[in-house]
């Protein structure tokens, strides 16, 4: 789980070059503050192109974020 309550938290971030970009911006203080998050960036120059970067409660990257739709 990412939280301490089991709550998933999503932070929407600005437009990004690319997946690099995203995973250059240092999300610590976030990750404290929110215990874990899902980090959700679209692509600034492909449209409906979406990266996403799971994070723990210590701000290390997860290997896997799985998306579903329902």
């Amino acid at each position: 789980h990412l939280t301490a309550d089991t709550d998933l938290v999503v932070n929407a971030e600005a437009n990004v070059a690319d997946a690099a970009a995203l995973l250059v911006v240092d999300f610590t203080t976030a990750v404290l503050t929110k215990a874990g998050m899902v980090v959700v960036a679209m692509d600034a120059v492909v449209a409906n192109k979406f990266y996403l970067v799971g994070l723990d409660n210590d701000a290390v990257q997860l290997g896997e974020v799985y998306v579903a739709t329902k």
